[in-house]
Protein backbone atom coordinates (compact mmCIF):
# COMPACT_ATOMS: atom_id res chain seq x y z
CA UNK A 1 0.00 0.00 0.00
CA UNK A 2 2.80 2.42 0.93
CA UNK A 3 4.66 1.72 -2.30
CA UNK A 4 1.49 2.30 -4.29
CA UNK A 5 1.03 5.67 -2.58
CA UNK A 6 4.61 6.64 -3.27
CA UNK A 7 4.16 5.91 -6.98
CA UNK A 8 1.19 8.28 -7.02
CA UNK A 9 3.11 11.05 -5.27
CA UNK A 10 5.52 13.48 -6.90
CA UNK A 11 5.79 16.56 -9.14
CA UNK A 12 4.75 16.38 -12.78
CA UNK A 13 4.96 18.71 -15.76
CA UNK A 14 1.44 19.24 -17.14
CA UNK A 15 2.64 21.03 -20.27
CA UNK A 16 4.76 18.23 -21.72
CA UNK A 17 4.59 14.51 -22.22
CA UNK A 18 7.17 11.91 -23.02
CA UNK A 19 6.95 9.85 -26.23
CA UNK A 20 9.22 7.33 -27.85
CA UNK A 21 10.22 7.98 -31.46
CA UNK A 22 10.81 5.38 -34.20
CA UNK A 23 14.40 4.99 -33.11
CA UNK A 24 13.38 4.15 -29.55
CA UNK A 25 14.48 7.48 -28.10
CA UNK A 26 12.42 9.32 -25.49
CA UNK A 27 11.44 12.90 -26.33
CA UNK A 28 9.50 15.64 -24.57
CA UNK A 29 6.68 17.13 -26.65
CA UNK A 30 3.83 19.57 -25.80
CA UNK A 31 0.84 17.91 -24.12
CA UNK A 32 -2.86 18.61 -24.67
CA UNK A 33 -2.78 20.96 -21.65
CA UNK A 34 0.22 22.96 -22.87
CA UNK A 35 -0.08 26.61 -21.83
CA UNK A 36 -3.25 25.96 -19.85
CA UNK A 37 -3.28 26.58 -16.11
CA UNK A 38 -0.25 26.16 -13.89
CA UNK A 39 2.49 24.05 -15.38
CA UNK A 40 3.64 22.04 -12.36
CA UNK A 41 1.38 19.77 -10.31
CA UNK A 42 2.46 18.27 -6.97
CA UNK A 43 0.39 15.44 -5.56
CA UNK A 44 0.39 12.95 -2.71
CA UNK A 45 -1.92 10.38 -1.13
CA UNK A 46 -3.09 10.95 2.45
CA UNK A 47 -3.61 8.33 5.16
CA UNK A 48 -7.17 7.73 3.94
CA UNK A 49 -6.00 6.89 0.43
CA UNK A 50 -7.29 10.17 -1.00
CA UNK A 51 -5.14 11.87 -3.63
CA UNK A 52 -4.43 15.55 -2.97
CA UNK A 53 -2.99 17.74 -5.73
CA UNK A 54 -1.97 21.38 -6.07
CA UNK A 55 -0.75 23.44 -9.00
CA UNK A 56 2.33 25.71 -9.11
CA UNK A 57 3.92 28.01 -11.63
CA UNK A 58 7.46 26.90 -10.74
CA UNK A 59 8.78 23.40 -10.23
CA UNK A 60 10.84 24.42 -7.19
CA UNK A 61 7.71 25.69 -5.42
CA UNK A 62 5.86 22.47 -6.16
CA UNK A 63 8.71 20.35 -4.81
CA UNK A 64 9.08 22.48 -1.67
CA UNK A 65 5.36 22.16 -0.93
CA UNK A 66 5.45 18.41 -1.42
CA UNK A 67 8.51 18.10 0.82
CA UNK A 68 6.76 20.08 3.56
CA UNK A 69 3.64 17.90 3.41
CA UNK A 70 5.71 14.72 3.41
CA UNK A 71 7.61 15.95 6.47
CA UNK A 72 4.36 16.60 8.34
CA UNK A 73 3.04 13.14 7.47
CA UNK A 74 6.23 11.53 8.78
CA UNK A 75 6.15 13.68 11.96
CA UNK A 76 2.47 12.89 12.59
CA UNK A 77 1.34 16.55 12.39
CA UNK A 78 -0.32 16.32 9.01
CA UNK A 79 -3.86 17.70 8.72
CA UNK A 80 -5.86 16.85 5.62
CA UNK A 81 -7.39 19.79 3.71
CA UNK A 82 -10.89 20.46 5.01
CA UNK A 83 -10.49 18.26 8.11
CA UNK A 84 -10.91 21.29 10.35
CA UNK A 85 -14.23 22.32 8.80
CA UNK A 86 -16.21 21.08 11.79
CA UNK A 87 -17.72 23.33 14.46
CA UNK A 88 -16.82 23.44 18.12
CA UNK A 89 -20.43 22.42 18.83
CA UNK A 90 -20.06 19.27 16.75
CA UNK A 91 -16.77 18.41 18.42
CA UNK A 92 -18.42 19.03 21.81
CA UNK A 93 -20.99 16.32 21.09
CA UNK A 94 -18.19 13.90 20.27
CA UNK A 95 -16.24 14.98 23.37
CA UNK A 96 -19.21 14.36 25.68
CA UNK A 97 -19.19 10.77 24.46
CA UNK A 98 -15.83 10.27 26.20
CA UNK A 99 -17.25 10.97 29.69
CA UNK A 100 -18.03 7.36 30.65
CA UNK A 101 -15.29 7.11 33.31
CA UNK A 102 -16.00 10.45 35.03
CA UNK A 103 -17.87 11.14 38.23
CA UNK A 104 -21.36 12.60 37.86
CA UNK A 105 -20.23 15.76 39.66
CA UNK A 106 -17.40 16.27 37.15
CA UNK A 107 -19.76 15.72 34.22
CA UNK A 108 -22.23 18.21 35.70
CA UNK A 109 -19.50 20.84 36.23
CA UNK A 110 -18.30 20.52 32.64
CA UNK A 111 -21.84 20.62 31.27
CA UNK A 112 -22.59 23.75 33.29
CA UNK A 113 -19.40 25.47 32.07
CA UNK A 114 -20.24 24.61 28.45
CA UNK A 115 -23.80 25.94 28.68
CA UNK A 116 -22.99 29.03 30.72
CA UNK A 117 -19.70 30.27 29.30
CA UNK A 118 -18.50 28.34 26.25
CA UNK A 119 -21.44 27.49 24.00
CA UNK A 120 -22.71 30.96 23.14
CA UNK A 121 -19.26 32.15 22.11
CA UNK A 122 -17.75 29.13 20.36
CA UNK A 123 -20.56 26.74 19.33
CA UNK A 124 -20.68 27.73 15.63
CA UNK A 125 -16.95 28.39 15.18
CA UNK A 126 -14.98 26.00 12.97
CA UNK A 127 -12.11 24.37 14.84
CA UNK A 128 -9.71 25.42 12.08
CA UNK A 129 -10.67 29.07 12.64
CA UNK A 130 -10.03 29.24 16.39
CA UNK A 131 -7.17 31.64 17.04
CA UNK A 132 -5.08 31.73 20.21
CA UNK A 133 -5.53 35.51 20.39
CA UNK A 134 -9.32 35.11 20.31
CA UNK A 135 -9.22 32.53 23.10
CA UNK A 136 -7.02 34.80 25.20
CA UNK A 137 -9.42 37.72 24.64
CA UNK A 138 -12.36 35.51 25.66
CA UNK A 139 -10.62 34.48 28.89
CA UNK A 140 -9.91 38.14 29.68
CA UNK A 141 -13.52 39.04 29.00
CA UNK A 142 -14.81 36.34 31.35
CA UNK A 143 -12.56 37.67 34.10
CA UNK A 144 -13.54 41.29 33.46
CA UNK A 145 -17.23 40.35 33.66
CA UNK A 146 -16.73 39.10 37.19
CA UNK A 147 -16.31 35.37 36.69
CA UNK A 148 -14.17 33.86 39.44
CA UNK A 149 -10.79 32.32 38.70
CA UNK A 150 -12.06 28.73 39.21
CA UNK A 151 -15.00 29.42 36.88
CA UNK A 152 -12.74 30.79 34.14
CA UNK A 153 -10.37 27.87 34.69
CA UNK A 154 -13.17 25.35 34.18
CA UNK A 155 -14.54 27.10 31.08
CA UNK A 156 -11.07 27.32 29.51
CA UNK A 157 -10.48 23.69 30.39
CA UNK A 158 -13.65 22.64 28.55
CA UNK A 159 -12.63 24.48 25.38
CA UNK A 160 -9.07 23.16 25.67
CA UNK A 161 -10.24 19.54 25.94
CA UNK A 162 -12.65 19.88 23.01
CA UNK A 163 -9.88 21.28 20.82
CA UNK A 164 -7.53 18.62 22.18
CA UNK A 165 -9.88 16.00 20.77
CA UNK A 166 -9.74 17.83 17.42
CA UNK A 167 -5.94 17.55 17.52
CA UNK A 168 -6.18 13.82 18.27
CA UNK A 169 -8.50 13.40 15.28
CA UNK A 170 -6.01 15.27 13.06
CA UNK A 171 -8.48 18.06 12.39
CA UNK A 172 -6.03 20.73 13.51
CA UNK A 173 -2.28 20.56 13.97
CA UNK A 174 -2.02 22.22 17.39
CA UNK A 175 -4.33 23.27 20.19
CA UNK A 176 -5.02 27.05 20.13
CA UNK A 177 -5.51 26.97 23.91
CA UNK A 178 -1.92 25.90 24.56
CA UNK A 179 -0.06 28.44 26.64
CA UNK A 180 -3.19 30.29 27.78
CA UNK A 181 -3.67 30.46 31.53
CA UNK A 182 -6.72 31.32 33.57
CA UNK A 183 -6.43 34.14 36.13
CA UNK A 184 -4.48 33.18 39.22
CA UNK A 185 -6.63 32.00 42.10
CA UNK A 186 -6.68 34.27 45.11
CA UNK A 187 -6.56 32.31 48.34
CA UNK A 188 -8.88 33.93 50.81
CA UNK A 189 -7.98 34.00 54.47
CA UNK A 190 -9.48 31.07 56.29
CA UNK A 191 -11.46 31.59 59.47
CA UNK A 192 -11.67 28.86 62.09
CA UNK A 193 -14.33 28.61 64.76
CA UNK A 194 -13.39 28.46 68.40
CA UNK A 195 -14.71 25.65 70.61
CA UNK A 196 -17.28 28.06 72.01
CA UNK A 197 -18.43 29.16 68.55
CA UNK A 198 -18.86 25.53 67.47
CA UNK A 199 -20.93 24.85 70.56
CA UNK A 200 -23.05 27.97 70.05
CA UNK A 201 -23.73 27.05 66.43
CA UNK A 202 -24.62 23.45 67.26
CA UNK A 203 -26.91 24.56 70.11
CA UNK A 204 -28.67 27.07 67.84
CA UNK A 205 -29.51 24.38 65.30
CA UNK A 206 -33.11 23.22 65.49
CA UNK A 207 -31.82 19.74 64.66
CA UNK A 208 -28.58 18.00 63.76
CA UNK A 209 -26.40 19.85 66.23
CA UNK A 210 -24.43 16.60 66.31
CA UNK A 211 -23.72 17.04 62.60
CA UNK A 212 -22.15 20.46 63.26
CA UNK A 213 -19.96 19.08 66.03
CA UNK A 214 -18.98 15.97 64.07
CA UNK A 215 -17.95 17.95 60.98
CA UNK A 216 -16.13 20.57 63.04
CA UNK A 217 -14.02 18.06 64.99
CA UNK A 218 -13.30 15.50 62.26
CA UNK A 219 -12.78 17.75 59.25
CA UNK A 220 -14.88 15.48 57.01
CA UNK A 221 -16.63 16.93 53.99
CA UNK A 222 -20.40 16.87 54.19
CA UNK A 223 -20.67 14.34 51.36
CA UNK A 224 -18.26 12.02 53.18
CA UNK A 225 -20.24 12.26 56.40
CA UNK A 226 -23.54 11.68 54.61
CA UNK A 227 -22.19 8.42 53.15
CA UNK A 228 -21.12 6.90 56.47
CA UNK A 229 -22.65 3.63 57.68
CA UNK A 230 -22.70 2.21 61.18
CA UNK A 231 -20.02 -0.28 60.17
CA UNK A 232 -17.63 2.59 59.41
CA UNK A 233 -17.39 3.49 63.13
CA UNK A 234 -14.97 1.94 65.60
CA UNK A 235 -16.40 3.21 68.87
CA UNK A 236 -13.68 1.68 71.06
CA UNK A 237 -10.83 3.31 69.15
CA UNK A 238 -12.96 6.38 68.41
CA UNK A 239 -12.19 6.34 64.70
CA UNK A 240 -14.31 6.42 61.57
CA UNK A 241 -13.38 4.91 58.20
CA UNK A 242 -14.04 7.26 55.28
CA UNK A 243 -14.65 4.94 52.33
CA UNK A 244 -17.10 6.79 50.08
CA UNK A 245 -18.84 10.08 49.39
CA UNK A 246 -22.30 11.09 48.19
CA UNK A 247 -23.36 14.20 46.28
CA UNK A 248 -26.68 15.38 44.93
CA UNK A 249 -26.53 16.01 41.17
CA UNK A 250 -29.67 17.14 39.37
CA UNK A 251 -31.87 15.84 42.16
CA UNK A 252 -30.20 12.42 42.21
CA UNK A 253 -27.74 11.05 44.73
CA UNK A 254 -24.42 10.07 43.17
CA UNK A 255 -22.05 7.79 45.09
CA UNK A 256 -18.30 7.73 44.59
CA UNK A 257 -14.99 7.38 46.36
CA UNK A 258 -13.76 10.26 48.56
CA UNK A 259 -12.01 13.19 46.93
CA UNK A 260 -8.60 12.14 45.56
CA UNK A 261 -9.90 8.54 45.80
CA UNK A 262 -8.13 7.97 49.13
CA UNK A 263 -9.75 6.04 51.94
CA UNK A 264 -8.68 7.16 55.37
CA UNK A 265 -9.24 6.65 59.08
CA UNK A 266 -10.25 9.76 61.03
CA UNK A 267 -10.41 10.13 64.84
CA UNK A 268 -13.30 11.79 66.65
CA UNK A 269 -13.27 13.24 70.21
CA UNK A 270 -14.43 11.31 73.28
CA UNK A 271 -17.23 13.76 74.09
CA UNK A 272 -19.04 12.83 70.84
CA UNK A 273 -19.08 9.09 71.64
CA UNK A 274 -22.35 8.99 73.60
CA UNK A 275 -24.26 11.13 71.08
CA UNK A 276 -22.98 9.04 68.18
CA UNK A 277 -23.86 5.82 70.00
CA UNK A 278 -27.42 7.04 70.56
CA UNK A 279 -27.69 7.98 66.87
CA UNK A 280 -26.63 4.47 65.86
CA UNK A 281 -28.63 2.60 68.51
CA UNK A 282 -30.86 -0.17 67.16
CA UNK A 283 -29.37 0.19 63.69
CA UNK A 284 -27.71 -2.67 61.84
CA UNK A 285 -24.06 -2.58 60.84
CA UNK A 286 -24.91 -1.82 57.22
CA UNK A 287 -27.44 0.90 58.05
CA UNK A 288 -26.54 4.31 56.69
CA UNK A 289 -26.21 7.07 59.24
CA UNK A 290 -27.37 9.72 56.82
CA UNK A 291 -31.09 10.61 56.80
CA UNK A 292 -30.70 11.68 53.19
CA UNK A 293 -29.51 8.18 52.27
CA UNK A 294 -32.42 6.57 54.13
CA UNK A 295 -34.92 8.80 52.34
CA UNK A 296 -33.41 8.00 48.97
CA UNK A 297 -33.33 4.23 49.50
Amino acid sequence: MTQRRNRRAGVEDRWTKTIRDAGGNLNQVPSATYGKGKRWRARYVDSNGREVARGFGRKVDAQNWLNEVTSKIVAGTYVAPGAGNVTIGEMHKQWVGTFGHLKATTKAARESAWITHVRDVWDATLVCEVQTSAVRAWVSQLASQGSSAPTVETALGVLRMILGLAVEDRRIATNPCNGIKAPRREHSQRAYLTHQQVDDLATAMARDGLVVRFLAYTGLRYGEMAALSVADFDMLRRRVQVRRSVTEVKGKLEWSTPKSHERRSVPFPRFLTDDLARRMAARGATTWCSRRRAAAS
